[in-house]
C-alpha cells in the first residue's frame, strides 16, 4: 500500500546497530522485557522480510550521523525522478 501511494524506504541496519542505538533507552516500551537483545533479534528476524520489500534499501551505517543517513536517502530519492525531482 505504501509504495502504490509513494515510495517505501527501508533504513536497513544491522542488528548490532539496532542494538547500539536502543539498548540503553528505556523509551522502547517493546523492548521492556527479561532479555530486550533477545527481544530485538526476534523483532528484526521478523520485520527484515517485509523491510525488504521497500522500494528503496539504504544501509544505516553504525557511524552515520543523522545527516550522512538522510544524505544517503536523498541521493537514493533523486535516482527515482517519479519520487523527486532534482534541484538544481
Amino acid at each position: 500500500m505504501i509504495s502504490a501511494k509513494g515510495v517505501a524506504v527501508w533504513l536497513d541496519a544491522d542488528l548490532d546497530v539496532l542494538w547500539h542505538r536502543v539498548g540503553h533507552k528505556d523509551t522502547r516500551p517493546l523492548l521492556r522485557t527479561a532479555d530486550p537483545y533477545a527481544t530485538l533479534k526476534h523483532l528484526y528476524e521478523l520485520r527484515v522480510p517485509e523491510y525488504a520489500k521497500a522500494d528503496i534499501k539504504v544501509k544505516a551505517e553504525k557511524t552515520f550521523t543523522i545527516d550522512q543517513t538522510a544524505a544517503r536517502v536523498l541521493d537514493q530519492l533523486e535516482l527515482r525522478p517519479d519520487v523527486l525531482e532534482r534541484q538544481e
